[in-house]
């Protein structure tokens, strides 16, 4: 006879058969979810290389729609963050769908047997884990859309500003020309963005460069870099009086 004795807890799972959910393309998806970081990039690079919606639809295994959403919210701020595309919900998500989603009725309950066992009649014990194998791939380039001038309400007049970039196909780097656009007028030019942070200035056009963070899609101007929100080109009768 057992000297000593212990609680032993089996627990019984329910039988369950998992299917992935697959939209028309064949691909596992899960309705309801906002497509993947990875896949937005992928979207944005194939259209940037001038594939059409319909093939990057087809290539990322989504919906016409669903390419166009990503491409229009892209061309209207330039970002390809989560919380850019959180709108972008009927956009699936990969995933396998299986019995234990909360939306679905008489979801079996998991079965609970407590029994007495003798301690010293226990082998025993092996644990099992299993860990993916990660595989990491470079990541996916974004080009930054194009700058247009901001006209905001100032105490100066707005010249003109224009821009230069590496590859009109593919901007990974700009060089802001600002410039009055009257020579005889005299006038220095300066640059400043998000409207209040002057960059340079100089008698009658000024230039600045930036870059863009090809991870985001952002352009960034100064130093320290500044994530350029509005980029405007004014003029004043001195040197000094736009940024002080």
């Amino acid at each position: 006879m057992p000297t000593s004795w212990g609680k032993f807890l089996s627990i019984s799972f329910p039988q369950v058969s998992v299917a992935p959910a697959r939209n028309r393309f064949g691909r596992p998806y899960i309705s309801g979810r906002p497509l993947l970081a990875c896949d937005r990039r992928r979207i944005i690079q194939l259209y940037q290389q001038g594939l059409r919606k319909i093939v990057i639809a087809r290539e990322i295994g989504v919906t016409h729609s669903c390419v166009s959403k990503v491409i229009r919210k892209f061309e209207a701020t330039g970002q390809v963050q989560n919380a850019t595309f959180a709108q972008t919900a009927s956009c699936a998500c990969p995933g396998q769908a299986d019995n234990h989603d909360p939306r679905k009725k008489n979801v079996p309950l998991i079965s609970w047997i407590m029994a007495g066992i003798s301690v010293t009649s226990v082998i025993g014990v092996h644990a099992l884990a299993c860990f993916p194998t990660l595989s990491r791939s470079p990541p996916l380039l974004i080009g930054c859309p194009a700058l247009v001038q901001t006209l905001t309400n100032s105490n100066f007049s707005d010249g003109v500003l224009t821009f230069t970039y590496d590859n009109p196909n593919f901007r990974t780097s700009v060089v802001a020309n600002c410039s009055e656009p009257d020579a005889t007028q005299n006038l220095f030019a300066g640059i400043v963005v998000n409207q209040n942070n002057f960059l340079d200035d100089g008698f009658r056009f000024v230039t600045f460069p930036g870059t863009c963070d090809t991870t985001t899609g952002q352009w960034m101007m100064g130093n320290p870099p500044l994530v350029v929100s509005s980029i405007e080109c004014l003029l004043a009768t001195g040197a000094g009086q736009i940024g002080g």
